[in-house]
């Protein structure tokens, strides 16, 4: 706690936690998505990229 005037508190710094989730996305072959859909999934294949696509 920067700037703290307290004697009864104390701060400490938390390891960050490694957070671990498998996703998946589900597409129609017989619709097209919109536009903000595909933007979605482009964001998301730039991240985390695209190794695990079939």
């Amino acid at each position: 706690m920067h700037g703290a005037d307290h004697d009864s508190l104390r701060a400490r710094e938390l390891p960050k936690p490694r957070i671990q989730r498998t996703i998946g996305l589900v597409r129609s072959n017989s619709h097209s998505i919109s536009s903000t859909a595909q933007l979605f999934i482009d964001m998301l294949l730039e991240r985390w990229g695209n190794s695990a696509c079939t």
